[in-house]
């Protein structure tokens, strides 16, 4: 079974919460990705994450300037996250119960190594089963 740790992107882009919205929308856009991790400001802070939904929602829906909104307004936090030995089965149904896109993927001592999306584990899902069959189909043809 693939672990988060295999699927995971790493290092997780991160942000600063003091940051303006339209500073994170644009690092998403310049690095393809859908949300980054706000960073603690303190040793004793929690993470946070913004995503282009939340940007949608939050700024853009009620007619907010960007560049006046900082990410910290809109951020969600605590930011959900997993270990890197969970198996992607099990980050795939709390991603879907809990209605979320991705999470932060936190180590020992609270360390950030990365951020895992439903869509990372249903590429490294397919990727999987593709190379399955294509090792069935090699047997067939080889016996």
């Amino acid at each position: 079974m693939l672990k988060t740790k295999d699927v995971m992107k790493k290092p997780a882009i991160t942000i600063k919460g003091t940051a303006t919205v339209y500073d994170a929308a644009k690092i998403m856009v310049e690095t393809g990705v859908r949300g980054l991790i706000v960073e603690k400001r303190t040793e004793n802070d929690a993470y946070g994450m913004v995503a282009i939904r939340d940007i949608i929602h939050e700024v853009i829906g009620k007619g907010l300037d960007p560049k006046k909104v900082k990410v910290n307004q809109i951020m969600s936090k605590p930011v959900v996250s997993v270990s890197p030995d969970m198996d992607i089965e099990y980050v795939a149904r709390l991603l879907s119960n809990l209605n979320f896109a991705r999470v932060a993927v936190i180590g020992e001592k609270d360390q950030l190594l990365g951020i895992i999306s439903m869509m990372d584990i249903l590429k490294a899902a397919l990727h999987e089963k593709v190379r399955n069959f294509a090792g069935v189909l090699k047997d067939s043809i080889v016996s």
